[in-house]
């Protein structure tokens, strides 16, 4: 009954100076995270490898040549954070339906942007057992 967004933003020179995991174990955690949590890396500098920043940034990671760019990379990155915390909606049906399984409850949705315009649905069954009235939508 909740919806939530987590967001993972690594933030890298290339060096693992602590020594605490191996890059094995690192990108074990990584892979074996909810695929709800997304991931992203910053990397900064020439010590970075852009296989290990896409790796480790399953969803996204940004390279940085010298700290002269930080700033605009730290905007990307958040604007990539925000726009994964916006694609998520909350729909609610209040069903006049009041037992049983019922079938063929289909979700519609559109979405235009600059690339043209994407549609999609979902269809489900839902049991309406237990429904009682007082929707407040």
């Amino acid at each position: 009954d909740r919806i939530a967004a987590a967001s993972v933003v690594i933030f890298t020179d290339g060096r693992d100076r602590a020594n605490r995991y191996t890059r094995a174990q690192a990108l074990t955690a990584v892979n074996g995270s909810p695929s709800g949590i997304t991931f992203f890396t910053i990397g900064v500098g020439s010590e970075t490898e852009a296989a290990d920043l896409a790796a480790f940034g399953r969803n996204g990671y940004v390279p940085a040549a010298n700290v002269g760019q930080l700033a605009n990379v730290f905007e990307n990155v958040a604007s990539l954070v925000t726009n994964e915390a916006n694609s998520y909606y909350l729909f609610e049906y209040c069903s006049p339906i009041r037992s049983g399984s019922n079938n063929g409850l289909i979700i519609e949705a559109f979405f235009s942007d600059s690339n043209g315009t994407k549609f999609g649905f979902f269809e489900t069954t839902f049991d309406a057992t237990g429904f009682g009235g007082g929707c407040q939508l």
